[in-house]
Formats: structure tokens, C-alpha cells, sequence
């Protein structure tokens, strides 16, 4: 592996090799985080069944792929990064303002709340086998400084961690499942499938958690064609990531709502739940070896995307340097685990940040571009994606005008991220036609 060279330039033609199998590897690594997993206990935890735990997170993974999809394609079809493509949508300056800023601090948090989630289940495992109460803090730092190192090594890392982790996870997690349940009781799988829903609880509550999945992802969309941009073509990156999204969603929400099933709702976190039940050192080591894994296959996506945000707001860094900043910065967040506390408000602000800014990027390259940009204008800072000054004061509008109908307009039984995303592409389209803009840059296209 080499150190990761490419910023925001695209990718040569000849290094767009990345298979299904890869993509499909990455993803389903990505997906089968700890966040994710403990996503499906605290689902539980709230209140609903076993079985509305999962789908509701799948559910709302596979609304908001439809955006994530569009933006990917981007990457297939110009071996671009997705900071560099939003350019076409918000203009030169209103891409780093609007889409690279955000993702970066976005990409930081999440690299934080892996950390954090990990290193609880790191410290129950540290805790049995020392016999006494470790610091989280001193965990969480070291542990988020490996992970940081590992992301140095940019999408090479991607693919080698991937094609070593997934089938380690899968055996690993399947054999722990499995000696859970041979237990029998409250452990078996009958009795976490029937696991039923709180007295009282409804759609409402299922519509916050589908809302928290599509937000997630709808995050992500600024950076889908950072990960798709060695695709080899649109048919390999739509299987890939779509299988991936299905597989990968269902069983991370199934194994994390497992634990929280077992102890009635009162632990979210499954591997504190195994550690806890069966603290002997071979399911010890399996625990923190399982963790390591996940914890690094998805802290590298999120250095990665971090990095590459830096280098669209600023052209002075490398993309060495770009990535050390971003690391920097995910090793100084995890020294504050206090994520969990707060998880579902701070998705709700990150829905409401990102599904506006989702919305008009893919209804902006389906419908207003048709797949079509001038890849050698979204170098020039002048060029035909300048707009005014840098900025497409339409989908600036776009986003503010989105936050709006998120917090005061749609209805909390409603799914906002998604439904903020669909009415603020729409809105987009209709401006942007009744103000010339689509003629004025036609050449652009």
C-alpha cells in the first residue's frame, strides 16, 4: 500500500478497476459498524419489537440510497469526489461552504462516535479481564490514533481492510450469536424475535428511527462518489452498493437489537451484553478483535471524506496533510465520549443539514444536468460553474428553504430527512427554470 496521492483531481481512467466484490466488501464493512449496531439496541431500548427495530433501520437506509446512489454515479462517471462534483449544483465557493464544511465536520463526528461506542465495548472486555475500572478516555484516545493511522493509507487501506475483515466479522459474530443463544431463555432466537413492543408505542416512534437511519445516510451523500470514483462502471457500483446496503443494515440493526432484547432493553450495547454474560478469554479476545476490525473499516471512510473536504476548502494542503488535519481533529473529539447521550438530536440536526443539501445535488444531476457536466469547468474558478460569485444563490435558497420545512412544516410522524430531500430537489428544479439559470449555463452541461 502507498500513501493516498489523490485529492480532489480525478481519477485516471486506468485506475477505475474496483469491482462489485470490492464495493460490496467495503460497503457491507461500512455498514456493520458500531454505530449502526448499538443504532438497533437503543431502537429497542425506546421501545419498539425486535422486528420494527431492524426495519426500521433498513427501511430508512433504503429510502435515502436512492440520493446516495445519484451521487455515486457522479464518481462512476468522472472519477471525481463528491466535494468536487457538488460544484455543479452550488458553485465554486458554495461547495465548500455548503457541502465541504459540513461533510467535514460531520465525517469528524461520526469518526468520534465510533470511537466512543467501540472503546465502551473495548473497556467492559479490558475491565473483566484486569479486574478493574479502566479509564474510557484512556482507551478512546489510543484506539482513535491506530484507527487514524490506518486512514493515512486512503482507498488502498479501504480495499485491504475490507477484503480481510468482512469474512472475519461475519465468522466471528455468527459463532458469538450462536453461543449467545445455545444458552436457551432469554438468549435463544425465538424469544428475541418474538421480543415485543412497548405498551403504547406506534408510528410515531417508528418514524423517528426510520427518520435516523435516512438521515445517516442522506450525510453521506456530499461523499458518495469519493468511495465509487474506482468503480469500473455503474452496473458493479449499483450491485455492489445496493446488495451491500440490504445485507449489510439488516444485520448490524438484528445483531444490535439482540443485546438489548436479552436484557429487556436495559443494555444497548450487545458486545457489553456478551462480555458481561460470558466473560471467558476466548470470547474476550473475539470481542476486541471484532471491534478493532469494525471500528477501522468505517474510521477510515470517515478520515478519508474528512480529509478530502479539506482539500475542497483549501488547495494550499496536501492530501497527506489533509488527512493528518482530519485525524487530528477525530482523535481530539473521541476524548469526549459523551456522544450516546445525545445521538438522536444530534442526527435530527444532521437530517435536517444534509437532506436539503442531499435533495438538490441528485435532482440536480438527474434532472437539470441529465447526467452531463463539464469536468474541465469545475476546475476553473471562473468557469461555468461559477454562478454568482461563486455561489448558485438558487440552491443556497434551496437549503435554507429546506431547514424550514423540515423543522416547521413536516410533521414528526412524517419521515423529514426524506421528505425534506423530495421537496426541496423539486422546488430546486422549478426555480432554477423560471430564473433562466438552466439556459444561461446550458454550455455547462
Amino acid at each position: 500500500m502507498e500513501i493516498e496521492k489523490y485529492g480532489i483531481d480525478p481519477v485516471p481512467k486506468e485506475m477505475q478497476v474496483v469491482g462489485a466484490k470490492d464495493l460490496f466488501s467495503i460497503f457491507m464493512n461500512f455498514l456493520f459498524n458500531p454505530a449502526t449496531i448499538i443504532k438497533g439496541g437503543l431502537a429497542v431500548s425506546a421501545g419498539l419489537s425486535f422486528k420494527v427495530a431492524c426495519i426500521c433501520e433498513t427501511s430508512g437506509a433504503i429510502l435515502a440510497i436512492l440520493f446516495y446512489i445519484t451521487m455515486a454515479t457522479v464518481g462512476v462517471d468522472y472519477g471525481i469526489p463528491g466535494q468536487v462534483a457538488a460544484r455543479v449544483a452550488f458553485g465554486w465557493r458554495g461547495a465548500k461552504v455548503f457541502c465541504s464544511f459540513p461533510r467535514f465536520v460531520v465525517s469528524i463526528y461520526f469518526f468520534g462516535l465510533q470511537t466512543v461506542v467501540g472503546s465502551i465495548a473495548i473497556k467492559s472486555v479490558l475491565d473483566q479481564i484486569t479486574g478493574y475500572s479502566l479509564n474510557p478516555i484512556a482507551i478512546a484516545v489510543p484506539f482513535a490514533i491506530l484507527q487514524a493511522a490506518i486512514a493515512l493509507f486512503g482507498y488502498d487501506s479501504l480495499k485491504w481492510l475490507s477484503r480481510i475483515a468482512l469474512p472475519a466479522k461475519i465468522l466471528i459474530l455468527g459463532s458469538l450469536i450462536f453461543f449467545m443463544s445455545s444458552k436457551g431463555g432469554v438468549y435463544s432466537i425465538g424469544n428475541v424475535w418474538q421480543y415485543p413492543a412497548a405498551p403504547g408505542v406506534g408510528w410515531a416512534l417508528a418514524a423517528v428511527w426510520i427518520n435516523a437511519s435516512a438521515a445517516t445516510w442522506l450525510s453521506m451523500s456530499t461523499d458518495a462518489a469519493d468511495f465509487c470514483r474506482y468503480s469500473k462502471n455503474r452496473v458493479h457500483m449499483w450491485l455492489g452498493i445496493l446488495v451491500a446496503c440490504l445485507c449489510g443494515t439488516s444485520m448490524a440493526s438484528a445483531f444490535g437489537a439482540y443485546g438489548a432484547c436479552v436484557t429487556m432493553g436495559k443494555q444497548v450495547n450487545t458486545f457489553t451484553v456478551i462480555v458481561d454474560s460470558h466473560p471467558n478469554f476466548l470470547v474476550l479476545v473475539a470481542v476486541i478483535f471484532v471491534i478493532i476490525l469494525d471500528n477501522w473499516t468505517i474510521n477510515v471512510l470517515n478520515i478519508y471524506t474528512g480529509g478530502l473536504s479539506i482539500n475542497n476548502i483549501t488547495t494550499k494542503m496536501t492530501r497527506f496533510q489533509s488527512t493528518l488535519l482530519a485525524s487530528f481533529c477525530g482523535v481530539l473529539l473521541s476524548s469526549f465520549p459523551n456522544f450516546l447521550n445525545r445521538y438522536l438530536g444530534d442526527i435530527n440536526i444532521i437530517g435536517s443539514v444534509f437532506s436539503p443539501i442531499a435533495g438538490v445535488l441528485a435532482f440536480d444531476y438527474i434532472f437539470i444536468r441529465k447526467f452531463n457536466i463539464n469536468l474541465s469547468g469545475l476546475y476553473e474558478v471562473s468557469g461555468p460553474y461559477n454562478y454568482q460569485h461563486g455561489f448558485n444563490y438558487i440552491a443556497v435558497f434551496c437549503v435554507f428553504f429546506g431547514l424550514f420545512i423540515y423543522f416547521f412544516l413536516v410533521p414528526d410522524f412524517f419521515i423529514r430527512s426524506f421528505f425534506s430531500a423530495l421537496v426541496t430537489g423539486g422546488i430546486y428544479i422549478i426555480l432554477f427554470k423560471i430564473f433562466g439559470m438552466y439556459e444561461k449555463n446550458k454550455h455547462a452541461a
